[in-house]
Order: structure tokens, then C-alpha cells, then sequence
């Protein structure tokens, strides 16, 4: 309670307890559908910011030189990417890949953006 979580759920008989004081049920099975109803009926379109965090450990993505991460690339990556992000919590490191683009399209279809945002840069 004191994180001030919303409960997302299938289970109506989970939101009657008294111990869920802010909850949600979600009608759809599917995760896809799932999202595209709490993203439109919250609004979150204007809040979201994909690529901002880390998908390990949630921390933020910070843009690094390509020179502090080459030993921790795949040989593709180093010869077809540029730039890259790295966490600022566990180190993870990230490039514009094919999950990327995955990624990018499936927020851009949700909330019918041109193109999501870049990571945050500082």
C-alpha cells in the first residue's frame, strides 16, 4: 500500500478483498489487448517513453560511447550499429536492433505515433 500500486487482474474475486484499495479488472486474455485497453483507457500515450529504462532492472538507459561497450558486443552489432545505451544499474548495454524496431512499432500502432521516443539523453 505504500508503493500506491494498482492491482491489474482477471480475478474479480482478488479486487473484493479489502486489502485491494485500488485495483483493475481486465476483461481481455490476451497481454496485447490488455495493454491497448489500460494505455487508452488511462491515457498513458503522453507518458509513455519506451527505451528510458532498463528491461532488466528498471533503472534509466543512459547513451554511452561505443568505445566503453565494443568488448560486450556481438561482432554484428559492432559492424552494423552506432549508437548504443547502456543501464545505469545492472550495465546492460542496447542498440537500435530488430527488437528495437519490434519494440518501436508496436508502441508507435498502439498510440498511433509516427515514431516512439528516443531514449532519454542527457
Amino acid at each position: 500500500m505504500a508503493e500506491h500500486r494498482i492491482l491489474l487482474t482477471r480475478d474479480r474475486q482478488l479486487l473484493m478483498r479489502r486489502e485491494v484499495t485500488h485495483g483493475c479488472y481486465l476483461r481481455a486474455a490476451r497481454p496485447e489487448e490488455q495493454l491497448a485497453y489500460l494505455v487508452h483507457r488511462l491515457q498513458l500515450c503522453r507518458l509513455i517513453r519506451p527505451f528510458a529504462r532498463c528491461t532488466a532492472c528498471n533503472a534509466t538507459v543512459e547513451p554511452v560511447a561505443v568505445e566503453a561497450v565494443v568488448a560486450r558486443l556481438p561482432p554484428s552489432v559492432r559492424q552494423l550499429q552506432a549508437r548504443f545505451w547502456r543501464c545505469a544499474g545492472c550495465g546492460r548495454v542496447y542498440w537500435q536492433g530488430s527488437h528495437w524496431r519490434a519494440m518501436a512499432g508496436r508502441v508507435a500502432r498502439l498510440c498511433g505515433e509516427g515514431q516512439p521516443h528516443r531514449p532519454a539523453t542527457r
